[in-house]
This record gives C-alpha cells, structure tokens and sequence, in this order.
C-alpha cells in the first residue's frame, strides 16, 4: 500500500494582486481543516516564511497585524490536529515594501541570487521563526518556484540547522525564465533518493533525502480545455484566492499548448481531474511515495470535491494519507562533518 502525502504551499499570491490572508489562506485551509478531520487524514503545509516575516515587520499596521495574528493561530492549529508544518522560502519577500499594496521584489525571487552569507542567515532566521510558532523540529524543505538549482548555497546551512528532506524535484520538470530557473530532466524516476550537492543527482550516501513530487504528462488539449472551461465555466473552477499569480514565461506557455508537457501532479483546481489516473498509473511502477502538490490559494469547489473523493477511494484501498512528519520524522540523514570536509 502507498504512502500518500498532500503537501500545500502555504503562500499568498505573487503577480500584481497578492490577494488578501482571508482568502488565499484561512478560509481555504479552514475547508482543508475540516475535510482532513473527515478522513482523519495528515497533510503537510510548506509554509511561507518570509511573507510572515514580513508581516510581522509591518505589524504597526492594524490590518497586517491581524493578518500576522490570525495566520500564527491557524498554524498552531494545524500543529495541533496533528497535521505537519515544513519550512517553504521565497525570498523576493525579504525587500518587500506595503503601502496599502504589496510591491515585491522580483530581482531576488531565487534564493541563489545572495551570497553564502546571506543564505545562510535566512536560513538560520526562517527555521528559527518556524520553529517558535510550531515548537517542532523543522527538517523539511520546498523550494519557492521549484528553484532549488544549485543546491551548493543551501547545502551547508540546511545542514547546520537540521534540514535534510527537500520536497522539490518533479520528474523531467524543466523552466527558465526571468524569475524562475529549474532543471529536473535528468532525475531520477523514484519515489525517493539520496543526494549531496544536486537533487537530481542520487548518492546512496548522499546526507540528503528528495520526496519528489510525483509528476504527469499533459497534452496541450488538455491545457486548451483548460482554457475553455475557465472561460464557459468559471464559477465552479474558481480559485479560492482573490489574487493573482505571477505570469508564466512565454516559452513555458508554448510548450503547454503545442507539446505535451510533465508537470507536477496537482490538487489545485482543473488541474485535480488528472490525479486517480496519475495515481493509478504510479500504483503500476511499484513505488511507495505519492507526493500531491496544492495550495490553499488554488483550491476550488471542483477540487476540493475531487480531493474528499479521491481520499475516500484510497482509504477504502487501504493506503496512508500522511503527513511527511509522520513518515520520516524519526529519521535523519546528515552528517554535517562530511559536507564540511
């Protein structure tokens, strides 16, 4: 039986509208809250550090503290149903400034862009902060927009602040753009691996651990009925945010609509309908590990339907929905002594 882990970017959005926390956050992991008890399922949230960061850093403001308040007690309430909470980082939150709006700084939306230093501090800094809202032990790691790539920057401080599972890599993903770059074309095709000093590159004694998150092959029909129904059926698809996200690169765009394309497998509104087939599908390779990416944000009333669904059908199967901390938070892989050397 398969270990199936529902991990949600806990994050706000990032184009010109971020949204607001009530509706990118609360409201839709509320709904997540509820459904998990339903099922007495576990899942794990990724969160987004330097946004709270952030706003705690403009807490003199009524409305960002009340967004600050209300975000910290959610999480403890996670904490306390037993779901899992794991360290997420985009960093082009660091500069941000507010004035009534959110203006972000895109220069550094890869944590590659600062030096070792730096990297280092944020590291340190975000785990720190995580930790004292969670009184958990942080291990796990998500990369803000898969931007993982090169790993040589983080490797030390994830391992000097007890990071050694990253949740990352998505089978053959590939993006570069003016913000984004990733290159998962030569990873593995497991459900986990070992690695030091690339994630796509397995080391049997590699301090590391990467939980890929599963992936699937679209068609461009697929992303053109995508299209359609978001224009003739766009109340039942509506995401739960009230924001919207950053542009996709030109070049990414057109690969989706002409070529098939893998992508991650995702709860996140139309996007959901594929995941009994790629299910499935994995069921067939003999793997264990089937990690769904989601963000409350993304949420729609199609998806959580297709979420309580799908839920209902594998437990009946007899496999595990868990959270990441429930599966490997007994264990721990690094040997700080070797990356030094």
């Amino acid at each position: 039986m398969a270990n199936i882990f529902f991990t949600f970017d806990y994050e706000v959005f990032f184009g010109s509208r971020t949204g607001t926390t009530e509706k990118c956050l609360l409201e839709p992991t509320r709904k997540l809250i509820r459904l998990a008890a339903k099922h007495q399922a576990k899942f794990t949230f990724f969160v987004d550090v330097l946004y709270l960061m952030r706003l705690r850093y403009y807490s003199t403001m009524p409305e960002l503290k009340n967004d600050y308040d209300n975000i910290l007690s959610q999480l403890r309430t996670l904490v306390n149903d037993g779901h899992d909470i794991q360290l997420h980082l985009h960093p082009h939150w660091i500069k941000a400034s507010y004035d009534g709006i959110w203006k972000l700084d895109y220069s550094n939306y890869r944590i590659q862009n600062f030096s070792k230093e730096e990297v280092n501090e944020i590291v340190y800094s975000s785990i720190k902060f995580l930790e004292g809202i969670t009184s958990q032990k942080i291990f796990a790691f998500r990369a803000g927009g898969w931007c993982i790539q090169p790993f040589e920057k983080l490797n030390l401080p994830f391992a000097m602040n007890g990071v050694w599972l990253d949740s990352t890599v998505y089978h053959k993903g590939f993006n570069k753009s003016s913000t984004h770059f990733y290159d998962f074309r030569k990873s593995p095709d497991l459900d986990s691996w070992n690695f030091n000093n690339d994630p796509v590159i397995a080391d049997n004694n590699g301090a590391f651990m990467e939980l890929p998150i599963a992936s699937f092959v679209f068609s461009p029909i697929f992303f053109w009925r995508l299209i359609f129904i978001k224009k003739f059926f766009h109340e039942k698809f509506l995401a739960a945010g009230d924001g919207n996200a950053l542009s996709k690169g030109r070049s990414q765009l057109l690969r989706m609509i002409l070529l098939p394309t893998r992508s991650v497998v995702s709860i996140d509104g139309y996007k959901s309908s594929v995941i009994s087939s790629a299910f499935n599908k994995f069921l067939s390779t003999g793997k264990n590990n089937f990690v769904v990416i989601g963000h409350p944000k993304a949420m729609s009333s199609f998806s959580f339907n297709k979420l309580d669904s799908f839920i209902t059908t594998a437990i009946s199967q007899g496999h595990h929905i868990a959270s990441i901390r429930g599966v490997f938070g007994g264990k721990n892989n690094i040997s700080i002594k070797d990356l030094i050397e």
